[in-house]
């Protein structure tokens, strides 16, 4: 097993930490989606954007990520990182 820490930012003075633990054989694209369906699962589409809020033009490519199984925008807000974690 492998642990990722994903680091994004919330519009706030504050980060989101969440650690992600993926199979050996999969990557931080897998991790990401894990935590994107985790979202979405618990109910937390706060940190959403929808396809007509894109379509907007208001938020640029960089203040978000597409993942998960329904392919949803992670807002952002700039601050993106993800990390392995060493065990």
């Amino acid at each position: 097993m492998k642990l990722y820490k994903i680091t994004f930012g919330n519009g706030t003075a504050w980060t989101v930490i969440r650690h992600v633990q993926v199979e050996e054989f999969e990557c931080e694209q897998d991790a990401l989606d894990k935590l994107i369906d985790s979202f979405e699962r618990t109910g937390e589409t706060g940190f959403f954007l929808t396809q007509n809020e894109i379509d907007s033009g208001e938020y640029h490519s960089d203040e978000y990520v597409a993942g998960g199984n329904h392919g949803l925008y992670l807002h952002h807000y700039g601050l993106f990182k993800i990390e392995q974690e060493v065990a």
